[in-house]
C-alpha cells in the first residue's frame, strides 16, 4: 500500500506541475487579452457551475471504493454507481443549459449565460468517465489519472486561449472544458477498458448508493454556499470591475492550491478510505505528507508574496496592480492552509459525511451575515475578502479538530507533532513582513536569507524526524541529499 502511494504521489506531484506550468500560460496569455469585466463575467458564470457542480458531488464514487467485499459484488457496485453519475450529470447538464439560457435572452449577463451554456457541455463527457477513472483510483493507478488531467488542462487551455485570440472576448473561458473534458475522456477510455450494461439497475443498491451520498450533497450544497458566498454578495454589492478584479486575485492566488495540492486530495482520499475510524496509523502518514507539502510549497508561496509586484508587472501587465493587495491576502490564505490542508478529506474517506455536513453550514451561518455586514457598511473590497479568510480558516481548523478525533487522537498530540511544521511557517512570514513595499534590492536580499532559512529547516528535520525522513525522502526524491 505504501509502495503504491509513493509511487501515486510522485506522478501526481510531477503531472500537477506540468498542469500548473499550462494553467500559469493560460492565465498570462489571458490576462492580457481579457478585461476586468470578462473575470467578472466568468466569476458570475462560476457561481452557477459551482452551484451545480457540487449538487453532482454526491460521492457515489466514494461509496464504491469504501465497499469492501467480492470482486463480483463490487462490480455490481460499480454499475450501479454509473447508472447514478449518468442520470445526475443529464440531468446537471439540463439545469446549467437552462439558467445560462435565461441570463443569456433576459439579462444584461449574456456573456455569462453564453459561457454557462457551454460548460454545460461538458458535464455529460465528465459522466462517461465516472468507471475508468473509479476503477484507476481503486487499484492507486493515479499515473494514468494524472495523465488525462494533463490532457484535459492542455487542450482545455488551447480552447480557451484560442477562443480569447479570435475575439470571443469573456465567452473564450466556455471553450476549454469541452475540449479538456473530451480528451480526457478519449484518453481514459483508451487506457481502463470497462463494459457497462446500461439495463442493470438495482434498485436495492442504488438505494443504499444515494443513501450514502444524499450525505454527501447536503455536504456539498452547505460547502457550495461557502465557497460560493462571497462571489454571490461580490456580485450583488460591488461593480462589475471589482468582481473581475476580486475573480483574478482568487484565480492566480489558489493557483497552487488547485493544480498541486487538489490532485494530491484525491489521492489522500482515496488512501483515506483503506482506513478504519479509529486507526491512528492514519494520521503518521498523513502527518508525513503535510510535511512534505510544506517542504515543497512554502517557498514556492514565499517567493510569490515577496516578488509579487514584479510578476504582475511583467507577467499580468499593471492593468492588473490594484489587485495585489487581494493577492496578497489569499496567499496568505492559503500558507495557512498547510497546516490542515491534508486533513480534509478524512471525515468523508472514513464514511462520516454528516459530520462534515454540519461543519460547513455552521461555517455559513457566520459567513453569510459577516459578508452582508461587510459590503452594505464598508464596500471595502479588501474588508471583504479578510472577512471571508478568516472565518473559512476557524472553519477549516474546526473540521480539522474532528478529523482528527475520527482519526483516533487527540488535539495535543496534533499540536505537539506540527511544532515543528508550525516554526517553520512561521519564521517563513518573517522576510515577507521585513520585505514588504520596499525596495527590489531589500526583497531580493530578503529572499535570499530566507532560503538559507530553508536549507537549516531541511537539515533540522532530518534529525528529528529519524523515523520518518526516508518515507519524506522517497515521496520527494531527495533520499540522497538527504542522507
Amino acid at each position: 500500500m505504501i509502495s503504491k502511494v509513493i509511487t501515486s504521489g510522485k506522478a501526481v506531484l510531477l503531472g500537477s506541475f506540468i498542469s500548473k506550468g499550462i494553467s500559469l500560460i493560460s492565465s498570462i496569455v489571458l490576462a492580457r487579452l481579457l478585461l476586468e469585466k470578462d473575470y467578472g463575467s466568468m466569476m458570475i458564470a462560476g457561481i452557477f457551475t459551482g452551484l451545480i457542480t457540487q449538487i453532482g458531488s454526491m460521492g457515489f464514487e466514494i461509496y464504491y471504493l469504501q465497499h469492501k467485499g467480492a470482486e463480483d459484488e463490487r462490480r455490481k457496485v460499480l454499475q450501479q454507481v454509473y447508472n447514478l453519475r449518468l442520470c445526475t450529470n443529464f440531468l446537471m447538464f439540463i439545469f446549467q443549459a437552462f439558467i445560462g439560457f435565461y441570463l443569456f435572452m433576459f439579462t444584461d449577463y449574456k456573456t455569462s449565460g453564453s459561457i454557462l451554456m457551454l460548460i454545460s457541455i461538458s458535464l455529460i463527457l465528465e459522466g462517461f468517465n465516472t468507471p475508468q477513472e473509479t476503477l484507476l483510483k481503486d487499484k492507486m493507478e493515479f499515473r494514468k489519472i494524472t495523465i488525462g488531467n494533463v490532457f484535459k488542462e492542455l487542450f482545455a487551455t488551447i480552447g480557451k486561449v484560442s477562443a480569447a485570440f479570435l475575439g470571443f472576448g469573456g465567452v473564450s473561458f466556455g471553450f476549454g472544458p469541452i475540449l479538456g473534458s473530451l480528451a480526457r475522456l478519449v484518453y481514459l477510455l483508451k487506457i481502463q477498458p470497462y463494459k457497462h450494461d446500461y439495463f442493470s439497475w438495482d434498485k436495492v443498491k442504488i438505494k443504499e448508493i444515494f443513501h450514502f451520498g444524499k450525505h454527501v450533497l447536503f455536504g456539498s450544497a452547505a460547502m457550495y454556499l461557502v465557497q460560493q458566498i462571497d462571489r454571490i454578495f461580490l456580485t450583488i454589492f460591488f461593480p462589475q470591475n471589482i468582481v473581475g478584479r476580486y475573480s483574478f486575485a482568487t484565480g492566480n492566488a489558489s493557483t497552487i492550491s488547485n493544480y498541486l495540492l487538489m490532485p494530491q486530495g484525491q489521492l489522500n482520499l482515496t488512501y483515506v478510505t483503506k482506513f478504519q475510524a479509529g486507526e491512528t496509523a492514519l494520521f503518521d502518514k498523513l502527518k508525513v505528507i503535510q510535511t512534505s507539502t510544506i517542504i515543497i510549497l512554502l517557498p514556492i508561496y514565499v517567493f510569490g508574496l515577496i516578488f509579487l509586484k514584479e510578476i504582475i508587472h511583467y507577467i499580468f501587465t499593471d492593468k492588473w496592480m490594484l489587485s495585489k493587495p487581494l493577492v496578497e491576502i489569499f496567499l496568505i490564505f492559503y500558507i495557512v492552509n498547510l497546516l490542515y490542508g491534508t486533513y480534509m478529506n478524512v471525515l468523508t474517506g472514513l464514511g462520516k459525511p454528516r459530520v462534515n455536513t454540519l461543519i460547513v453550514i455552521i461555517k455559513a451561518t457566520f459567513l453569510v451575515p459577516t459578508l452582508y455586514f461587510v459590503s452594505i457598511h464598508t464596500k471595502n473590497v479588501h474588508f471583504y475578502a479578510l472577512a471571508f479568510v478568516l472565518i473559512s480558516s476557524v472553519g477549516d481548523f474546526s473540521k480539522l479538530f474532528l478529523s482528527l478525533k475520527t482519526i483516533g487522537v487527540s488535539f495535543n498530540l496534533y499540536l505537539k507533532k506540527i511544532k515543528f511544521d508550525f516554526l517553520f511557517l512561521a519564521v517563513s512570514m518573517f522576510p515577507i513582513i521585513c520585505s514588504y513595499n520596499q525596495s527590489l534590492k531589500l526583497r531580493l536580499f530578503s529572499f535570499i536569507f530566507y532560503i538559507l532559512l530553508y536549507f537549516i529547516f531541511c537539515f533540522l528535520l532530518r534529525r528529528k524526524l529519524n523515523q520518518e525522513i526516508d518515507f519524506i525522502a522517497k515521496v520527494l526524491k531527495i533520499k540522497k541529499w538527504l542522507k
